[in-house]
């Protein structure tokens, strides 16, 4: 009798026994089903890390050398590691660590960031590796699109949706180790910056960057206390568009700006009052009757873009006889910058050409954000900075406290040198300014005024080309 007859036989002559081995193993069976984990799709790969890095803008070429070997190289030795691969595209860096089978997921993460804390010294400054989540491959069980039937929606609104709220919820349920978004429009700040302009004004891109960073700062203060209270002083984080009227004043007062100066910091901030108003080039009556009774002083009117309005003779024969030249041509600022002759035979042979150069930027300053408006204004500022480095280098500089000087020496090609006191009145009405230059009773420079009051305009220039 074979085995299996055996076992027929014994089962015949006894059912009970059989019956109740066969409730067993039902039994068995059910609460093996009922308890054993089950997957649509067994897991079967292998225990890998996966470490990102993300250096924008980088060749592969690049990457791999900077960030890819270094970090392949320190996990070689990392204990029960099986093997590491690394691999670099443009601007992005992969490395896959693969332990051990039977290597619990979580010891192998908490060796690889130990590791990693050890190699971030060698990658270059900016670069900060991460890990992936603790999830593999065949984990991705759910995949979903967000689409707005009504159109009132843009893709940039849908993505902002999907990565500010659904996200957290979806992660919050247990079991889920990731939510990875695709597509859409993330929201973003771009600068996009004209090589040519940044050369042409002497601006480095690390300046411009660094600003950039500074831009959103959040800078806190120090507490001082008044009359036991304690008072917080910080520095407001730059979400506004622009900068409030008290942070500018605070600003303005702890500087201690004048009142040029607050008004320039008001126009950088974009909080100046926009005016619509023209310079005025009329010169009052009364003014010109003035001109007339200063025999022995030198007398002019300039506006505040610097032309010469009006003037006396005695002006005319210690600069220039303005009435031989064209009304553009009466431009102090433009014969400061653009004339087409040498410094100093520009500006009248002056001793303190320079200071005048920097009088003309800062008083400008003052004058366009007054007369935003005026085509005559804003179109010599942009002929003066096309025309002129040393005016476009000073002008960037963004000075608006003007230099004042006391005294000026002319080289004047009839009587020699004069010095002469110099003293410039406001006419706050027209916005103009009655410049005066006096030398004292008596001196050599009051009689070399007194000669040139004699000669003239005409005689005093004779040899001066127009």
């Amino acid at each position: 009798m074979t085995f299996i007859e055996r076992i027929i036989d014994a089962s015949a002559r006894n059912p009970f026994l059989v019956l109740v081995l066969t409730l067993i193993s039902a039994a068995g069976g059910y609460w093996a089903l009922a308890h054993t984990a089950l997957d649509a799709i067994p897991d079967l790969s292998d225990t890998q890390v996966i470490i990102f890095t993300d250096w924008e803008g980088r060749s592969p070429d690049l990457v791999e050398d900077q960030v890819t070997y270094p970090i392949s190289t320190r996990f070689i030795a990392a204990p029960g590691v099986k093997f590491v691969r690394g691999e670099s595209m443009f601007g992005k860096s992969f490395v896959y660590v693969i332990f051990e089978d039977g290597t619990d997921i979580y010891w192998a993460r908490s060796r690889v960031i130990e590791y990693l804390s050890s190699v971030r010294g060698s990658l270059p400054e900016g670069v900060n590796p991460e890990i992936g989540p603790d999830a593999s491959g065949v984990g991705w069980v759910y995949e979903y699109a967000l689409v707005d039937e009504t159109g009132q929606h843009s893709l940039a609104d849908l993505r902002s949706f999907q990565d500010w709220h659904l996200r957290y919820a979806l992660e919050s349920v247990k079991g889920v180790a990731e939510v990875a978004p695709v597509g859409g429009f993330v929201k973003q700040y771009q600068v996009d910056l004209d090589p040519n302009k940044l050369a042409a004004y002497g601006i480095p891109l690390s300046d411009v960057v660094s600003k950039i960073r500074r831009s959103n700062s959040d800078v806190g203060g120090k507490v001082f206390e008044v009359s036991s209270t304690e008072y917080y002083v910080r520095l407001e984080q730059g979400r506004a568009p622009r900068p409030s009227g008290e942070v500018l004043a605070g600003i303005a007062g702890a500087l201690l700006l004048t009142d040029a100066e607050y008004d320039h910091l008001h126009v950088l901030a974009g909080t100046a009052p926009t005016r619509t108003g023209l310079l005025r080039r009329d010169v009052r009556s009364s003014i010109l009757a003035l001109l007339e009774r200063l025999p022995q002083t030198a007398a002019f009117v300039m506006s505040a873009a610097f032309e010469v309005l009006a003037w006396n003779d005695l002006a005319a024969a210690l600069m220039e006889d303005f009435a031989r030249l064209a009304p553009e041509d009466c431009n102090l600022a433009r014969k400061a910058f653009l004339a087409p002759v040498t410094s100093d035979a520009a500006l009248y042979g002056i001793s303190d050409a320079a200071e005048f150069r920097h009088q003309v930027v800062a008083e400008l300053r003052v004058t366009v954000t007054r007369y935003p408006s005026d085509p005559a204004v804003t179109g010599l500022i942009e002929e003066l900075r096309d025309g002129s480095p040393e005016f476009a280098r000073l002008w960037d500089r963004h000075d608006v406290q003007a230099r004042v000087t006391l005294s000026k020496t002319f080289r004047h090609p009839a009587v020699g040198e004069i010095t002469v006191d110099c003293d410039s009145l406001a006419l706050t009405d027209q916005d103009q300014h009655l410049v005066l230059y006096t030398a004292p009773h008596g001196s050599r420079d009051a009689q070399a005024l007194a000669l040139l009051n004699v000669l003239g305009p005409e005689t005093a220039h004779a040899n001066r080309p127009l």
